[in-house]
């Protein structure tokens, strides 16, 4: 996803995941990106459908570990969103554009 993004031109957006794997996507290897890329602010998002209990404390949280405390503690100000992708409209549109050609697809292959 990471090199998706820098293939489209967006070379401001940096991917991690909460578990680290691969190592960097861990959330020191994403504030060491964020830091030599010269940005002191980031924009924390949750690229899940649904966002819940676990966004909410592991990546917006204010337990020491949370990545939004790991990334001020690094001297970088974050702000976060726990909204997942699913609340967002144009997620949304995308999302029901997708199951309609998906039923679409299904009862075409069921004419025969």
């Amino acid at each position: 996803m990471q090199a998706e993004a820098a293939r489209l031109g967006y070379g401001n957006v940096f991917v991690g995941t909460i578990e680290g794997e691969p190592a960097d996507t861990s959330c020191e290897a994403v504030i060491r990106k964020v830091l030599a890329a010269g940005y002191a602010k980031a924009q924390l998002r949750p690229l899940m459908l649904v966002a819940g209990a676990h966004a909410n404390k592991d990546m917006v949280g204010s337990a020491p570990e949370s990545w939004k405390s790991r990334f001020e503690a690094a001297g970088i100000t974050a702000t976060a969103q726990a909204k997942g992708l699913g609340q967002i409209a144009a997620v949304q549109q995308i999302y029901v554009r997708h199951v309609a050609d998906a039923m679409r697809s299904v009862i075409a292959s069921r004419e025969v």
